[in-house]
């Protein structure tokens, strides 16, 4: 069975179309497929190793051992594995870029009394709020 990409919008969709709390049915065939794709992906293989001095790439037949030496060796996927953001969360940069800084002056519930003493002033309000954030657990 071959499942397409129209296929899979739809289906990603169905939380919009039918509610929250709906029990919508897959057939049999099609939810085999997708949980082969899901777990394939998450089962990848290396396709090689990376040497992250050089930057070059072996296979384990050139370099034996490449695979248990993560000290030099890191591993490359032919599609790394995709990090996955939890439902109700963003991802974002660490530190807050121009373009968010600037939004957040915008705000009209926002005081301040010049564009520096704001700037720092959001920088410890981020700092503080990325600290105390949720930590989604990778697995």
């Amino acid at each position: 069975m071959t499942i397409t990409k129209e296929r899979l919008l739809k289906t990603q969709h169905w939380r919009e179309t039918y509610g929250a709390d709906s029990n919508v049915m897959l057939p049999a065939e099609e939810a085999e497929e997708l949980a082969r794709i899901a777990l394939a992906s998450l089962e990848a293989e290396p396709i090689g190793y990376m040497n992250r001095f050089t930057g070059r790439v072996f296979s384990l037949d050139e370099q034996p051992g490449a695979d248990t030496d993560t000290d030099v060796y890191e591993p490359v996927y032919a599609a790394p594995p995709a990090p996955v953001v939890p439902d109700g969360y963003a991802l974002v940069p660490v530190e807050p870029t121009d373009e968010m800084i600037a939004a957040a002056m915008n705000c009209e519930d926002v005081l301040f009394n010049s564009d520096e003493s704001f700037c720092v002033q959001f920088g410890n309000i981020y700092e503080a709020m990325l600290a105390a954030a949720p930590q989604h657990e990778v697995k």
